[in-house]
């Protein structure tokens, strides 16, 4: 059986799917900081992994295992963003930012990494 997909690619690019697993990590990172309004992401998610698969670029089980890993890597940096070292880099860093590009809302992140 002779398959054409719909995007021409290397044959070379397939386990896992990169792009799902960004969304991914973008998504876990959406849902934990801003819960309902994030699942936005988790929306696009589906999405990208939907079209990769439809356009022949992954198979199904490359997106999979792409949004798991992006999940775990999201998770992950969403624990580390909040322990107290990395959170004093970051305020550091956001004290040096000119005044007009701060926003007067505290990042969840340092809320949780605080208590």
């Amino acid at each position: 059986m002779h398959f054409t997909p719909l995007f021409p690619h290397a044959p070379n690019n397939s386990f896992p799917s990169s792009l799902t697993a960004f969304a991914a990590v973008a998504a876990v990172i959406g849902v934990l900081a801003w819960r309902r309004r994030g699942l936005v992401f988790v929306v696009g998610t589906v999405v990208v992994g939907f079209g990769c698969v439809y356009v022949g670029v992954h198979y199904a089980s490359d997106v999979i295992v792409g949004a798991a890993l992006g999940a775990v890597c999201g998770a992950v940096t969403w624990l580390v963003a909040g322990l107290p070292p990395v959170t004093a880099v970051l305020g550091a860093v956001e004290r040096r930012l000119p005044r007009r590009r701060r926003r007067g809302v505290q990042p969840r992140v340092a809320a949780t990494a605080a208590s």
